[in-house]
């Protein structure tokens, strides 16, 4: 439209083949299907974009139109499952990301995403984050803060909660490099809402911290 904003409409297909698991698995939990076909999705956006001088804004329209699904279904007696292709499903709703840059070394960022439709999984529902992140030479820090809206569903629940993760690269020398990772930081307990449970909830992951070391040859 001009310097600082455009909008773009695209459209896309894509397939995925089913697993090898999913077709031919045979243990206590799960017996494989064979007959199986590709799971399909066709994928319409409207992008709007506006770019300042530090500053650049993104939103997304999107439809999701999945055929042939696979999928966990229980068989008789409720104790094992098969994997099937379910019906068509249809998935709309809006994605929205602001990036800023604040200066040399420092930037953030905010994504947010709304579904107008039931996803599969209604944790997924509303969910954002934020994160902030510092660069330089050999130094990368990021901190982010994970957001997901309240879940009611066929006798499940769990309220809003926010999960605050860190990560940390220090190149120490030109082909070495040293990584941290600490994901649920503040170690919330929360559950994850899972259909394919009886009691149709997943423990969240607890406090996991991860040390790296990287060499490049």
């Amino acid at each position: 439209l001009n310097d600082a904003h455009s909008l773009r409409l695209q459209y896309g297909e894509a397939f995925r083949t089913p697993t090898t698991n999913e077709l031919f698995s045979s243990d206590n939990v799960t017996q494989g299907n064979p007959l199986l076909q590709q799971e399909k999705i066709a994928t319409l956006e409207a992008i709007w974009r506006w770019q300042g001088s530090n500053t650049q804004w993104e939103t997304v329209l999107f439809r999701n139109k999945m055929q042939d699904f696979v999928n966990k279904v229980a068989l008789e007696g409720g104790s094992r499952f098969t994997f099937a292709n379910t019906d068509e499903h249809e998935i709309r709703g809006v994605e929205t990301s602001l990036n800023w840059k604040l200066n040399e070394h420092w930037e953030g960022q905010l994504n947010y995403t709304h579904l107008f439709d039931s996803p599969f999984n209604a944790s997924f529902k509303r969910y954002g984050q934020i994160r902030l992140g510092y660069q330089q030479e050999s130094l990368s820090l990021n901190l982010d803060a994970l957001w997901r809206s309240a879940v009611g569903e066929q006798g499940f629940h769990q309220s809003a909660y926010s999960l605050i993760n860190f990560q940390g690269r220090w190149q120490w020398q030109e082909k070495q490099a040293l990584t941290l990772s600490l994901t649920n930081l503040f170690d919330k307990q929360y559950q994850v809402y899972e259909p394919r449970l009886s009691n149709l909830a997943m423990p969240g992951e607890r406090r996991q911290l991860i040390l790296g070391y990287q060499v490049s040859f």
